[in-house]
């Protein structure tokens, strides 16, 4: 049986995780979360509607890096 606070956490993860710009997206975090210990929670991520926004979350957090990066890059 999964703990209902340890999903809410691994949601959380997820969610912190997609915002860093350094995954391309769901699966990238899926295989995280898996390395972490956390196989049988990432399984509650899989709906799509779950795993479609977390991929969009890493589209707009790598989007941030990047310019973020250029900023610094370009002075």
């Amino acid at each position: 049986m999964v703990d209902e606070r340890r999903v809410t956490r691994v949601v959380k993860l997820a969610y912190e995780l997609a915002q860093t710009g350094v995954f391309e997206d769901f699966a990238a975090i899926e295989r995280e979360l898996i390395s972490l210990g956390y196989a049988d929670e990432a399984r509650s991520l899989e709906k799509p509607s779950i795993r479609d926004t977390l991929s969009e979350i890493c589209i707009t957090g790598r989007e941030r890096e990047e310019a973020t990066w250029h900023s610094h890059t370009s002075a």
